[in-house]
């Protein structure tokens, strides 16, 4: 998507770049969402929400992203309280933008639980052939193999990827200190990519610099 917005912003006029690219960068992002992932046209709506880091208070909006975890509201482990956005939230994240275009998700607060989750089309490890918008699946790097990461491929520009998701920084999955709904990269290993399978449909092509593959 990057690389297309480039794209527009080379055959454009530094006069009017600004208005223009918007208009058709946001109109084509739409209609392709509307099209092929409208999950992710719910997760970029959310785009700057943040934690509240004053002592006692939570987002409203995150905790409204727990509600979609019906299965961690009946079984939450010991420590997982879900009246606090201290709590990890990415995977409600996806779970609440999944539901939100009538997806039923893992409804799980744990990040690995889409390993198995059977709503999707499991793609494999080779982020490379994944589809834009596909739900991707990392670990947890030295924090342990229990641990991980969810988020939505935005993109594969320069041929890093980059992930829309919730309960991110502005870098890596150790950078706690502002977390919010955000695109950036992770340097991760990928444990699964999945296409949350929406209609009877092939699963669409890999996006390569900003274009279909």
């Amino acid at each position: 998507m990057s690389g297309l917005h480039n794209l527009v912003r080379s055959k454009t006029s530094r006069n009017v770049v600004a208005p223009v690219v918007d208009a058709i960068y946001g109109r084509m992002f739409d209609e392709w969402a509307r099209a092929q992932a409208p999950w992710m046209a719910e997760a970029y709506s959310q785009k700057g929400t943040q934690e509240d880091h004053r002592k006692g208070m939570s987002t409203e909006r995150i905790l409204e992203y727990f509600d979609s975890c019906w299965y961690t509201r009946f079984h939450a482990p010991p420590g997982v309280d879900l009246t606090s956005d201290d709590t990890a939230w990415c995977s409600a994240f996806v779970n609440w933008c999944l539901l939100r275009v009538g997806i039923r998700g893992t409804g799980s607060t744990w990040s690995l639980s889409w390993l198995k989750w059977d709503g999707g089309v499991h793609l494999g490890t080779d982020i490379a052939r994944a589809p834009l918008g596909s739900l991707v699946v990392l670990d947890g790097g030295s924090r342990g193999p229990s641990k991980g990461h969810v988020a939505f491929l935005w993109s594969m520009e320069g041929g890093k990827p980059q992930y829309l998701g919730g309960n991110q920084g502005n870098g890596t999955l150790h950078n706690r200190k502002s977390d919010q709904v955000s695109i950036c990269h992770y340097p991760n290993k990928v444990r699964q990519c999945i296409w949350p399978r929406r209609t009877t449909g092939p699963v669409p092509r890999a996006w390569q610099q900003g274009r279909p593959a």
